[in-house]
């Protein structure tokens, strides 16, 4: 007889029109195709999410009765009242009863917190899955860090995603945000590529983006930003400064196009601001590796992740690459490098194995 998993997300982002945003609903798909055969799947998650995925396979389903919207800009009173959505939505998950697992498959600092004082229900095992361990500085960081070393430890087990992360309990699994199946990805992935730069994804502002599109005005090489901007002001005030070489669209793109994109073009350009992104993962920079978009990123990014690619310190630093120079003496010097990368990423996908993570990730929630 199967066990009882209960997969949990408890933000359910949207935009101002309740569409989901992010990669959540990719996420969940994974997990689910992951355990499948070992679980009765079920799943506790906002309308919208659920709306998003297939859900054919589930023996049940629960609504969640908040979701977050991260659209606008917000006010002190809006995230006070977006914080207390999130609390009451995790203390829902966090009483259900008859599951042998609950699964919460985006763990964050709030969820850690409410962990802290709350009792488990008798005879259900919590995990929990991170996608980063740094919440505070300065002042507060002492206080950030107590709540997160004994808030996670309230947890069965931990599943983090970022292999150098360091995760105080004794019951963990590494697992990276994405994983890499052959029969997937190849059908995407085009024979003559693009010599474009793709930027995909949410667009907010942990994204340099005027950076972004000042240094590509400066290089003249083709850049499409393609993605859902949460303000319309912002996506308006780049396409007016934008040149003839920056393509900018406003969309939320299906897994399909979001493939295609990065399938078609020679690099992918992630530019986060490492100030707020400083010990996280990536998905977009694990899915250029599958689909062989070579990813450029801040440095620390590419290390923290242990993804070969085109590093920078500054994005200044872009508008002068010679990478995009056209003349023959820097296309070949660019060919060499695309090989040598492309080669070291092929190194590097074994861990990112499909099959090899799906037995262990079982074995590890059923133990």
């Amino acid at each position: 007889m199967k066990k009882k998993i209960l997969l949990a997300e408890q933000w359910g982002a949207c935009d101002a029109q309740g569409k989901t945003i992010g990669h959540t609903s990719k996420v969940l798909t994974e997990y689910v195709d992951l355990i499948k055969d070992s679980f009765e799947i079920n799943v506790i998650a906002h309308p919208n999410l659920l709306e998003s995925v297939d859900t054919g396979g589930y023996y049940s389903i629960k609504h969640l009765a908040y979701c977050i919207c991260e659209e606008e800009r917000k006010t002190f009173l809006t995230r006070i009242q977006d914080k207390i959505k999130l609390f009451i939505n995790i203390g829902q998950i966090w009483k259900q009863k008859g599951y042998d697992v609950i699964w919460f498959f985006r763990g964050d600092f709030f969820l850690l917190l409410y962990a802290l004082f709350h009792r488990k229900v008798t005879g259900t095992r919590y995990y929990c899955l991170i996608y980063h361990n740094q919440y505070g500085n300065g002042i507060i960081s002492k206080i950030v860090d107590f709540i997160y070393l004994h808030g996670i430890r309230r947890f069965d087990g931990i599943i983090y995603t970022q292999e150098k992360m360091s995760v105080p309990h004794n019951n963990t699994f590494y697992m990276p945000d994405y994983l890499y199946r052959l029969d997937k990805y190849s059908e995407f992935i085009s024979k003559e590529k693009i010599d474009k730069v793709v930027c995909v994804g949410t667009m907010n502002r942990d994204k340099d983006l005027e950076g972004l599109v000042r240094a590509f005005n400066e290089n003249g090489y083709p850049l499409e930003i393609v993605g859902r901007f949460l303000e319309r002001e912002h996506y308006e005030y780049l396409k007016s400064i934008a040149k003839e070489n920056i393509q900018i669209q406003n969309v939320i793109l299906t897994k399909e196009e979001y493939n295609c994109k990065l399938g078609e073009a020679k690099y992918s350009i992630i530019p986060y601001k490492m100030s707020a992104y400083s010990g996280r993962t990536s998905g977009v920079l694990q899915e250029s590796m599958f689909l062989q978009a070579i990813p450029i990123a801040p440095k620390q990014l590419l290390e923290d992740n242990n993804v070969p690619g085109i590093g920078y310190s500054n994005l200044k630093e872009l508008g002068k690459e010679e990478l995009f120079f056209s003349n023959a003496g820097y296309k070949q010097k660019k060919d060499m490098l695309i090989k040598q990368l492309l080669q070291e990423q092929k190194k590097v996908l074994q861990k990112y194995d499909w099959l090899n993570v799906c037995s262990q990730l079982v074995d590890f929630l059923i133990k």
